[in-house]
């Protein structure tokens, strides 16, 4: 699976970078992105923007709220901390069959998206509701295309 998933990757023409073991990092219109995978749950495709914002005892409540307001906004891309920084991340259930080809170009879409997004939010342009116009997580027509 890991090999299948790297492949496309390649294929959408990102240069990878292995970090660790079974985590690989790309780029995408100046956005890190990190591939995470889990060799002991391999029926799950994890796809993160890592350090979207800085966690510290200033800012912990209002990061906190923020991603709750932002959780509830969005159905796949989810906001988490991992240590001292906020991560976006898209992770699916992989049932077995899926076109890989056509999966990962949008859920690095809805990433991209959801870190414009989130940061609208952090800058007061959006208010993280369900009904925010400024972001529509599910236009994806062809993400294909605009990834390759």
């Amino acid at each position: 699976m890991k090999e299948e998933i790297l492949n496309v990757l390649e294929k959408l023409g990102f240069q990878l970078r292995e970090f660790r073991n079974d985590t690989y990092g790309f780029q995408y219109e100046d956005i890190n992105f990190l591939f995470l995978y889990d060799e002991d749950d391999n029926n799950f495709l994890n796809i993160a923007v890592p350090a979207v914002a800085k966690v510290c005892d200033d800012n912990v409540n209002d990061i906190l709220l923020m991603s709750d307001r932002f959780n509830y906004s969005l159905k796949y891309v989810k906001a988490h901390c991992i240590g001292e920084t906020l991560w976006l991340s898209y992770e699916r259930e992989l049932l077995g069959g899926e076109d890989f080809q056509e999966i990962i170009p949008k859920m690095i879409i809805n990433l991209e998206k959801s870190l414009y997004h989130f940061r609208q939010m952090m800058n007061g342009t959006g208010d993280g509701s369900r009904d925010d116009s400024s972001f529509d997580g599910d236009d994806i027509e062809d993400a294909s295309e605009d990834v390759a």
